[in-house]
């Protein structure tokens, strides 16, 4: 008999990113999958979809199912259904917008009544090339990250400055602690939701 371990099936994780219209999701997506920065603001109706592959410190490697939420209060709907599944969960702001920083409570709340318990945090603030428009002090942000125990990135999509950070981060977080919990399937769009090409992102639009 063979001593040679059969290689396990690579595993892939469901990535949510909540937060206002505007503080730069879509742009924070196509910068990590794509490495590129859309020269128009991008609004998004639905959900974008995107998956890349990110190798680990240890050589492994998962999928990442990074989905984009819209922001608007009208695809709450939508959202709800995809907080139950999701494994991680990037709550972003834009550093110059102080209402979409107050607005990350009312996501922490949305996050604690639609969400599994064990979904993984990252908070994120975007737009740090723009630090004489800033609005939000970094003293606020980082306590706001120890009031709900989460950890704070500050990066700038448009100048790919700790882009790649975030999805790192938010992987060895997956990986470590949701290790031996089987989530391929949980990744799969239900039957109901309808998808369609997004010729400006190669992405899917989910309505």
């Amino acid at each position: 008999m063979s001593n040679k371990k059969t290689k396990s099936k690579q595993k892939a994780y469901k990535v949510l990113l909540v937060g206002d219209t505007s503080v730069g999701k879509t742009s924070i997506i196509l910068q990590y999958t794509k490495h590129i920065h859309p020269n128009i603001y991008l609004s998004t109706i639905g959900l974008d979809f995107a998956s890349k592959e990110q190798k680990l410190e240890n050589g492994e490697e998962i999928t990442l199912r990074i989905y984009d939420t819209a922001g608007q209060e009208k695809f709450n709907s939508i959202v709800k259904n995809l907080f139950k599944s999701c494994q991680g969960l990037i709550l972003v702001y834009d550093i110059t917008s102080i209402q979409s920083f107050h607005n990350i409570n009312n996501w922490l709340n949305y996050v604690k009544d639609n969400s599994n318990k064990e979904v993984k945090l990252l908070l994120v603030g975007n737009k740090s090339d723009l630090e004489d428009k800033r609005e939000v002090e970094i003293i606020d942000a980082n306590n706001l990250a120890k009031k709900f125990d989460i950890e704070l990135i500050e990066i700038s999509a448009k100048d790919n400055i700790g882009v790649d950070d975030v999805f790192i981060k938010i992987a060895k977080m997956l990986y470590y602690d949701i290790n031996d919990t089987e989530v391929n399937d949980s990744v799969n769009l239900t039957q109901d939701e309808i998808i369609r090409n997004n010729p400006s992102s190669s992405c899917c639009n989910i309505f």
